[in-house]
């Protein structure tokens, strides 16, 4: 199974899935490092560790969709992994690649999901509805944002001083051990339906 990633920031949990791929602790192999932010820590990463890496943005591409979805199937890509990244997904990608693209979103969906819902924006929210608990979802990427099937959810508690801050670190916590895990579990699955 080669798994590709799209990243625009720090992809903290790219880094951890990745490392999880090189300790063998995940049946796969790493395809390619897709960033659209030449400025992101995640790119400066990938350079330092020599992984294939290719910055796909507005300045680099005519067609960004195209150039994806055709970098994905140099790769050989099975599985397309969203780590922190900032743009949609289009229809040319994922016709290429339904079903087999995943993200994690910083909230329990399908609650807090949708167009606008990302980054502190999604904790402020959280902490004006008066919930009691939040988390993280690790759903399939569909054409709608956040829309697509669930796969995992975990959960934290909401205390009564929390900021959005102190959510935010908490799902942050979270995230990377969650979205490894359920990646080792859709793997496994893919799997045992081709055997």
């Amino acid at each position: 199974m080669i798994i590709s990633f799209l990243t625009s920031h720090g992809g903290s949990s790219m880094r951890y899935i990745i490392k999880k791929i090189e300790d063998g602790d995940i049946d796969a192999t790493l395809g390619v490092i897709i960033v659209n932010n030449s400025n992101s820590e995640a790119l400066k990463w990938a350079k330092i560790n020599n992984y294939n890496y290719k910055i796909v943005n507005s300045k680099t591409s005519k067609c960004e969709d195209l150039d994806i979805k055709n970098l994905l199937l140099d790769a050989k890509t099975d599985l397309v992994i969203l780590s922190g990244y900032m743009k949609k997904i289009k229809d040319i990608t994922l016709n290429s690649f339904g079903g087999k693209i995943l993200n994690i979103h910083p909230a329990l969906l399908p609650k807090f999901g949708g167009s606008g819902m990302y980054g502190d924006n999604i904790h402020k929210e959280v902490i004006k509805s008066k919930d009691k608990e939040s988390g993280a979802s690790v759903h399939i990427v569909s054409k709608e944002y956040d829309a697509g099937d669930i796969i995992s959810q975990q959960k934290v508690k909401i205390s009564q001083d929390e900021t959005y801050q102190s959510l935010r670190d908490k799902i942050k916590a979270i995230e990377p051990k969650l979205y490894f895990e359920t990646i080792k579990d859709f793997i496994k699955n893919k799997q045992s339906t081709i055997n």
